[in-house]
């Protein structure tokens, strides 16, 4: 599935977008196209185990996640943006 695609999907379904790939932070902030909302894992081992225990950790926050959102985890920090 394309990235625009999965974009349009995610957001009819209500859905966050959770990937590794910045494309999908182009298409919506750069490019307009709607979205729900993306978890943007940017970290700096992809290796299973580690990003598992990243999003447990992100997670345990309680964090809400409201629509409009962009979520960076990365190693040791996460950052939040409002899609505009």
């Amino acid at each position: 599935m394309e990235d625009e695609e999965l974009l349009e999907r995610a957001f009819s379904e209500k859905r966050f977008v959770v990937t590794h790939d910045s494309d999908f932070g182009t298409l919506t902030v750069n490019e307009g196209k709607s979205c729900y909302g993306i978890l943007y894992l940017r970290l700096k081992t992809l290796n299973p185990n580690f990003v598992i225990q990243v999003c447990k950790n992100f997670l345990q926050l309680n964090y809400e996640f409201t629509p409009g959102l962009i979520v960076v985890l990365e190693n040791n920090r996460v950052r939040i943006r409002e899609i505009k």
